[in-house]
Order: structure tokens, then sequence, then C-alpha cells
């Protein structure tokens, strides 16, 4: 599928289209790198095609900073429950929720499909990770095994996610050259690569380091 960036901040370095594979995709890079921004270019070309997508900003759902934004965001029983439970899990109990809802059913064989995470890493707590993990392969091998075409595509910049042996399909985009990377795109053994890639980034973007 082709994805024609719009680039309305100047952040792409000349790029106009990104050729998107189905499968699982993680995209990367410091903050600024246009991670989000290519999460909505993706958005709206499922809208234009009329395809069925779900997205999710973990920015904006999970991220719990204060008391003040826990009320708002639970129900007075949830709050009585999650008075033995952090924070972190608060949000993984929320992005499990969420992620059970997103299974596609043998309706959708033989089309194509999304499933967008902005900013997987933001407000949950690395232990989850290989679950997190081992729960999208299992995503994409069930809409595989229904005929469905699907495009799993999450940002985030934890080492753990980048890391994991999520299966053949998946790749990682490093933003903003998209610089491609089979997955897992980073052993651990490189770890200080993967710091250098997003220090170089950020460098680039104009931040003090």
């Amino acid at each position: 599928m082709i994805i024609n960036l719009h680039d309305y901040y100047s952040i792409y370095n000349g790029i106009k289209q990104v050729d998107l594979k189905p499968g699982i995709t993680f995209v990367t890079g410091c903050n600024g790198a246009g991670k989000s921004s290519f999460i909505r270019e993706i958005v709206e070309v499922f809208k234009q095609q009329n395809l069925k997508y779900q997205l999710l900003d973990c920015n904006k759902d999970f991220h719990i900073q204060d008391v003040d934004s826990l009320s708002k965001r639970y129900s007075v029983e949830d709050l009585v429950k999650g008075a033995f439970s952090s924070e972190h899990e608060h949000y993984e109990n929320m992005f499990m929720s969420w992620v059970s809802n997103c299974r596609y059913g043998d309706n959708y064989r033989g089309q194509e499909v999304g499933i967008f995470i902005d900013g997987l890493d933001s407000g949950g707590d690395v232990i989850f990770y290989k679950n997190h993990m081992e729960l999208f392969k299992l995503m994409e091998e069930d809409c595989r095994s229904r005929g469905i075409t699907l495009y799993l595509i999450i940002s985030c910049n934890n080492f753990y996610y980048l890391s994991h042996g999520c299966g053949a399909n998946a790749r990682t985009l490093f933003l903003p050259q998209f610089k491609e990377y089979e997955h897992p795109v980073y052993r651990a053994d490189e770890f200080e690569i993967y710091v250098q890639n997003i220090t170089n980034c950020a460098k680039a973007r104009g931040f003090k380091l």
C-alpha cells in the first residue's frame, strides 16, 4: 500500500511516498521525527479508501499523570478496584481491553484492515512488553488464517519492543529518513547503535543534548 506523505511540518527530508507492507511495522525515531504524523497520514488513507481500521493513541488515552486525570478516566467502581494496583496496571488493563476488541472476524475475509497504535511505550511499563508482542503476533496470524490482510502499525521507541522477535513479516521504519530494517532490527549487543541513531536524529531536529 502506497502512502503519500503531505509532510505539513517539513520533517520527512523530502520523502514523498512510503510503501507500507502488510504485517507488523514499528515506527521509531526521536521526538519530533514524525511518528504520530505518519500514523495520521495512514489513517487518512484508510478513511479515503473506506477501509476498516482501529486507532489507539496511548499518549492521549493511557498516560495517567495525576489523581485528577484518574478520576476523569475511571468510574468510582474502577477507582475502588484500582486502590490495590499501580498506574501501570491500570494502563495494562485498559490496553488489553482495547486489544481484545480489535479482532477482525470472518466477515472481513479478503479485505484490508488496519490496527494503529501510537505511542505504545507511553504510560506503560516495560514488564508487559512480552505479553504485548505475543498478542501482536497472534493478531497477525489470526488475520492471515482468515484471509484478512492486516496492517498493524505501531509507533514506539522502546528498545525491548523493537528487539523482540515477533514474526517473520515484521519490520521497523526509522524516521525521519524512513530507513527500513527487518525485525528484530536490533540485537541486545546493538543497543548503543540504536541510542546513537536516536541521538543523531534528535540533533538533526535541533535538540540540545
